[in-house]
């Protein structure tokens, strides 16, 4: 079986619903749920696709919750040492490691100039609503990164073991569901599709999300530019047809990218069949909602 990523809509970091949308994208309330304009991708991450009048107050909440978990840790010091856009007029002139020298629960505060940057991204098998090609098979692996200078840690730093932030991989997949399942919302209209994705976004105990998301491989070269990297299109399997996002964050490091199967049209009874079979089948992977971290580990200088 194969699939074709078609009709690739460019430039979706740079634009704003030109009308006020009037219904929460999430869960359809309507103005009386206290509308808020809603980024897609955190401004944060450099985003700056807008949708006016596009997230109650409820959902609000639930996506900024998950978006902080990212934001202000697994994502945390690759954002400070890119200088991403920030909200705060000052920016950290530090930042934490932590269970130095392997002392459970210490922190110590490191300047932003010396600071050890890690960022890891889970290496995932799926969406496995379908057979896609270029996708990551076998056992759930990582990919990082990092940025260490180990002689002057151990040397002038005296730090000869840490541990990383770490990156909550629920958060990261309900961010992922939220910038594809947004993205689709502005090139397809809030009732232009039949939307997969809002239990992954909403559902704080939601399991299962592999069935919509995977890591497509080998990753493409890095990039040159900061924030993310998305392409919207459709992907047609056999006589399915399904909306699909790619989505990377710091492309500029290389990172890979995910797949996020988004919906389909509702005139594709067999892709929404496909999606009614998935929602039965048990999630194959038992550690997709975990978290994970990088225990470093310096050569202290003689």
């Amino acid at each position: 079986m194969t699939g074709q990523h078609q009709q690739p809509i460019p430039g979706v970091s740079g634009i704003s619903s030109p009308l006020p949308l009037g219904r929460c994208i999430y869960c359809g309330n309507g103005p009386n749920a206290g509308l808020s304009d809603e980024h897609v991708v955190p401004l944060a991450l450099n985003g700056n696709l807008l949708l006016k009048q596009a997230s109650c107050e409820a959902c609000r909440v639930i996506t900024s919750r998950f978006e902080a978990k990212l934001l202000r840790g697994g994502f945390r010091s690759a954002r400070e040492a890119f200088a991403y856009n920030t909200r705060s007029k000052d920016r950290p002139t530090h930042l934490p490691i932590f269970n130095v020298h392997g002392e459970e629960n210490s922190r110590k505060d490191i300047p932003i100039g010396e600071y050890p940057v890690t960022l890891l991204m889970p290496l995932v098998a799926g969406a496995y609503i379908d057979t896609f090609p270029n996708a990551v098979t076998g056992e759930q692996r990582t990919w990082s990164f990092r940025n260490h200078d180990y002689d002057k840690l151990s040397g002038e730093a005296d730090i000869f073991q840490f541990t990383s932030n770490i990156l909550d991989v629920r958060s990261l997949y309900r961010l992922l569901a939220k910038i594809a399942h947004g993205t689709a919302v502005a090139y397809h209209g809030l009732d232009g599709f039949v939307p997969f994705l809002k239990p992954v976004i909403l559902d704080e105990e939601y399991s299962g999300y592999t069935r919509f998301i995977g890591t497509m491989w080998p990753p493409p070269p890095p990039l040159d530019q900061n924030g993310f990297e998305t392409e919207l299109g459709l992907e047609s399997l056999n006589d399915r047809t399904y909306i699909s996002a790619r989505i990377r964050f710091f492309p500029e490091l290389g990172t890979p990218f995910y797949r996020v199967i988004v919906g389909t049209f509702a005139t594709c009874q067999s892709a929404i069949d496909k999606w009614e079979l998935a929602l039965k089948t048990p999630p194959p992977d038992p550690h997709e909602a975990g978290a994970i971290r990088m225990d470093i580990k310096a050569t202290r200088n003689a």
